[in-house]
């Protein structure tokens, strides 16, 4: 049984039995750019506001937590980013506002898992993959090793 009460102040990592939900990241997106009053577009423009950038940065968490099947890069593509190291950044700079005890990006997070529809648990606590989501990224991972390693010998003969 999930639990979604709240037991203290950091309220806002996610549970999930078994898979998590399939949100689709415009959704998100769409979310957080209500929460935070602002426009898709400002969202995805290559400016670097501050509130803005947190605003990606949430996106980007989000995706992480909630679409494990989805890799960094194509989550900075989304966002109009064209590195994967930007949603590396932009997801631990959420872990780090959220272990700091960041009031306002706790609220905003929980309001947004709720929004989302996602129950909420104690955000002191790190987020663990499911076996089978976690046995997917590192089949996928693999996978992508093998056709590198596959291009280069292309390449080099």
């Amino acid at each position: 049984m999930v639990e979604d009460q709240v037991t203290n102040s950091h309220e806002c990592y996610v549970l999930f039995k078994g898979r998590p939900p399939r949100i689709a990241i415009r959704t998100m997106m769409e979310e957080v750019c209500k929460h935070r009053g602002h426009t898709m577009a400002e969202l995805v423009a290559p400016g670097r506001k501050a509130y803005v950038v947190r605003s990606r940065q949430m996106v980007m968490w989000l995706a992480d937590k909630l679409r494990p099947d989805l890799s960094f890069l194509s989550v900075a593509r989304f966002l109009g980013r064209t590195d994967h190291t930007t949603a590396i950044f932009g997801v631990g700079r959420i872990e780090r506002l959220i272990k700091s005890g960041d009031p306002s990006t706790i609220q905003s997070l929980t309001e947004l898992c709720r929004t989302l529809g996602i129950p909420t648990i104690d955000m002191a606590r790190p987020v663990r993959l499911t076996p089978l989501a976690l046995e997917e990224r590192i089949a996928r991972h693999a996978k992508r090793r093998a056709e590198m390693e596959a291009r280069r010998k292309d390449e080099a003969a």
